[in-house]
């Protein structure tokens, strides 16, 4: 009988506070691996607002499109898309001072969100912050071309 009253408790749970577990521990994870490589640490409610945001993400691409109201409204840092008929290109790194290895990646997507081109890669021997984002929009750059 306890069981049949947990099943029926669980409902009551609003569906995305019940979907964003598991991204809240991605999250945190990530955020770590942020502060051990990059000695950057993210404040705790963007932590949250990207876990709302990443799992509203993952229940809009398997239920075909139906929103959630809820994560709809928790959403604050979004992807925002280019002018119609535009593309937009997203760069990224990562860069660990303790082996001198940096990351880098980029994407391009349309108007519409659709990924059209990515790619990613790793150097050796970097021995600073902003010596890894030079490297990761020279290469994008050039891959551009």
């Amino acid at each position: 009988m306890n069981h049949l009253v947990q099943i029926s408790q669980v409902k009551t749970v609003p569906q995305d506070i019940r979907f964003v577990n598991p991204w809240i521990l991605w999250i945190l994870w990530k955020n770590r691996n942020k502060m051990l490589f990059e000695g950057e640490s993210a404040w705790t409610n963007k932590i949250v607002d990207k876990a709302f945001d990443d799992g509203h993400q993952w229940w809009v691409a398997q239920s075909g499109g139906i929103q959630l109201n809820k994560m709809q409204t928790t959403k604050t840092n979004c992807w925002i898309n280019p002018k119609l008929r535009e593309l937009k290109c997203n760069i990224g790194y990562a860069w660990s001072r303790k082996k001198a290895l940096s990351g880098a990646a980029w994407v391009v997507r349309d108007s519409y969100g659709k990924v059209l081109l990515h790619s990613h890669r790793a150097y050796t021997q970097v021995p600073s912050l902003f010596d890894a984002k030079v490297k990761s929009w020279e290469w994008a750059l050039e891959s551009m071309k």
